[in-house]
């Protein structure tokens, strides 16, 4: 108990530790005998967070319900800006797979996609330096034309 708590105050402080302890999540958690990851779509942090571990857990057919493999796997599948948020991160604080998720989908909840609507095309303001078609094409570009019955 004592160790714990001096980790912990270690990692407040600023020094990082290096024991594989620390370093991976559920470091007891192994790999199945005869299992092959999946290649995972990397996220660098720019995209939409649901849709990404929707991707995620799709790809995760073997592993189940598998929770602490899930978790174990996660830091495969990031890249860029994500990785470094989650390598940052206090993994005794993710005791569960919801855990993390709620924080990966707090910190990156800024880039869901905000559908444009009717106020967004009145606020549009064309710059002195571009033309009618710079402005304007890059926000219907973006939108769902698609009409359904």
């Amino acid at each position: 108990m004592l160790r714990w708590q001096m980790n912990s105050l270690r990692v407040s402080r600023g020094s990082e530790s290096l024991n594989y302890e620390d370093l991976c999540i559920h470091p007891d958690e192994y790999m199945p005998i005869g299992y092959k990851p999946p290649n995972f779509d990397t996220s660098d942090g720019t995209g939409d967070p649901h849709t990404h571990l929707r991707a995620y857990c799709d790809k995760l057919v073997r592993v189940q319900r598998n929770k602490k493999l899930r978790m174990k796997l996660f830091i495969r599948n990031l890249t860029g800006e994500a990785l470094t948020w989650y390598t940052r991160q206090d993994l005794r604080n993710w005791r569960t797979w919801k855990d993390m998720v709620e924080d990966f989908m707090n910190h990156f909840r800024f880039n869901m996609e905000i559908t444009p609507d009717q106020f967004a095309l009145v606020n549009l303001q064309i710059k002195p330096s571009e033309s009618f078609q710079e402005c304007y094409i890059p926000y219907f570009s973006t939108l769902d034309l698609s009409y359904d019955n």
